[in-house]
């Protein structure tokens, strides 16, 4: 995907809607402000800001959470261990969890978009 993709994804997927012209047409936010490509209010910077991945993240399930952690941990090249106490649990690394704390705006942006079944 590129990243002009990426960032019209998560913003669809956090409520942003489109009005059919593509990536250069006219975004409105779930507040109801229109956003034109280039100039006036400005969707998100997902790839490049961790304010607005963190956004985007809480409006996952908590089923689409748990995917995001197991992917993220991919994404930065850690491990996942599933040998919880419970089943499904999933018990990630200590070295990984410690990767991911350092994960960039754009690894959490992937993380997100293969959690919600987007990533092409």
């Amino acid at each position: 995907m590129t990243e002009d993709e990426q960032r019209i994804e998560i913003a669809k997927a956090c409520g942003w809607k489109s009005n059919g012209l593509g990536p250069v047409g006219t975004l409105h936010d779930p507040k109801g402000c229109t956003c034109f490509d280039g100039r006036g209010c400005r969707m998100p910077d997902y790839l490049n800001d961790l304010n607005a991945m963190n956004e985007a993240f809480s409006s996952l399930s908590e089923a689409e959470k748990t995917v995001f952690a197991e992917t993220l941990c991919a994404v930065v090249g850690g491990y996942v261990v599933y040998l919880g106490y419970y089943p499904g649990e999933t018990v990630i690394e200590w070295n990984s969890i410690a990767v991911m704390i350092n994960a960039t705006a754009s690894q959490r942006a992937e993380a997100f978009l293969r959690a919600k079944n987007l990533w092409k």
